[in-house]
């Protein structure tokens, strides 16, 4: 009898494995079949949904396979969630220091905290900005005001015979990333530690990862030419400026609308998100700049500049905005109450584009004849001026924690400068 009941005993515990092995199997070929279609917002919330050991371990089978998938942003949050968060962190920058993004990678190291594996980040990076010091001419013309864009090591540009080039700064290898016949591409933003590229084609948007892919954040049905695009830093929203006066936001993790803003009289000229990305700054044709909540979607504040405006920014803590427009001043806002707090004053043109540093501390200007004027924040005191080409500034992009901006003009040239020498240039890509 006992014997009797001791096989019913093991055949019904043999039973119940084989259902939990099932169960399980069915759960990981569940998170297969989301991360084979690429629903990671779908993963992550069905891991969500697991309780105990059974959640740690899909976060963290979720956190692998992205990183094969070179997802990187993602992978670091499932390893968060699987409380891996050093040793995701580890693995991410030992991927990324491979691949000589050494930048990002000392950002990772810093949150693994290897003293030792930062030091060499910082020595690679050292080590590459000598390099520029040597400087190369490339042949490549850059038709498109404002077709670049600079992120860790890489440059990318529009070229004159249509797509986009890639380039190593240190190395200056050259890789062509999209070559679409007659296609000139607008607003281009490296992002998700340099391994995407986000740009727009007339009311399109691409994204490159490294397939191209594309996305439209208007309407079915409605459509006009993106003038403006801005990606916030942490990779969340993403905005488009539109001639029909409309900016619309998209969450980047499922690709809904999130926020539509209206307000503007005019077509929107530029974007520029706040640190947190929390706050996003507009300028119009219409002469004014407003401030939007990314959280409410309520506009927080608006200034008129008195002008049609080329370009706005916002500072880093997202307490002050700048504006330039079609005239010589360069104004600084309150960017809470729209109160007008300085006027700069020394360009002898209109002042095509300006630039906020990422500790706060500076601001870049460049006008319609070729100089470019470095400012000191919250003072307004001019630090220094020099003439960067030998006709207008395009656009300004300032290298985060690196040392060194990139101004192009339309004399076809991106260089290269030191923050602290006024007239030396590091390296110069021509057409």
């Amino acid at each position: 009898m006992t014997r009797g009941c001791n096989l019913k005993m093991s055949v019904w515990k043999a039973f119940l494995g084989l259902i939990l092995m099932l169960a399980f199997s069915g759960c990981g070929d569940r998170l297969d079949k989301l991360l084979s279609e690429q629903k990671y917002p779908e993963a992550e919330a069905y891991c969500g949904e697991q309780s105990g050991d059974d959640q740690q371990t899909c976060f963290q089978r979720l956190a692998d396979s992205l990183l094969v998938r070179r997802e990187f942003t993602r992978a670091f949050r499932a390893y968060e969630q699987a409380g891996l968060k050093q040793e995701g962190a580890e693995k991410i920058a030992e991927i990324l220091f491979a691949g000589k993004k050494f930048k990002s990678a000392r950002h990772f190291y810093e949150v693994a905290a290897l003293p030792e594996k930062i030091a060499a980040c910082n020595r690679q990076m050292l080590a590459g900005l000598e390099k520029l010091k040597d400087g190369s001419l490339l042949g490549e013309a850059l038709p498109e005001k404002y077709g670049f864009c600079l992120s860790d090591q890489t440059l990318a540009a529009n070229v004159e015979a249509g797509g986009i080039r890639t380039y190593n700064l240190y190395s200056g290898a050259a890789d062509t990333l999209l070559a679409w016949k007659d296609a000139v591409y607008k607003n281009l933003h490296l992002i998700d530690y340099d391994l995407k590229l986000l740009g727009s084609l007339g009311d399109n948007i691409f994204m490159t990862a490294p397939v191209v892919d594309s996305l439209s954040i208007s309407p079915s049905g409605q459509s006009a030419p993106l003038n403006a695009l801005a990606i916030d830093p942490r990779q969340q929203w993403l905005a488009g400026g539109s001639w029909n006066d409309t900016i619309r936001c998209q969450d980047l993790n499922n690709r809904e609308l999130s926020q539509v803003f209206a307000g503007h009289q005019a077509a929107v000229a530029w974007l520029d998100f706040s640190a947190e990305g929390n706050r996003l700054v507009s300028g119009s044709l219409d002469g004014t700049l407003k401030v939007w909540d990314m959280n409410t979607g309520n506009e927080i504040c608006s200034a008129s500049h008195g002008a049609p405006l080329n370009q706005v920014a916002i500072s880093p803590d997202g307490q002050q905005a700048v504006s330039c427009a079609r005239d010589p001043q360069i104004k600084i806002w309150d960017a809470v109450s729209g109160s007008l707090l300085k006027t700069l004053e020394g360009h002898r043109s209109y002042v095509t584009c300006v630039r906020i540093s990422s500790d706060g501390r500076q601001l870049i200007s460049g006008d319609f004849d070729g100089k470019i004027r470095i400012w000191q924040l919250p003072s307004g005191k001019l630090l220094r001026q020099f003439a960067a080409h030998p006709s207008a500034i395009a656009a300004i992009r300032i290298a985060p924690n690196a040392g060194y901006f990139i101004s192009s003009g339309f004399d076809f040239k991106v260089k290269f400068w030191w923050l602290e020498d006024k007239d030396t240039f590091l390296k110069q890509f021509r057409g």
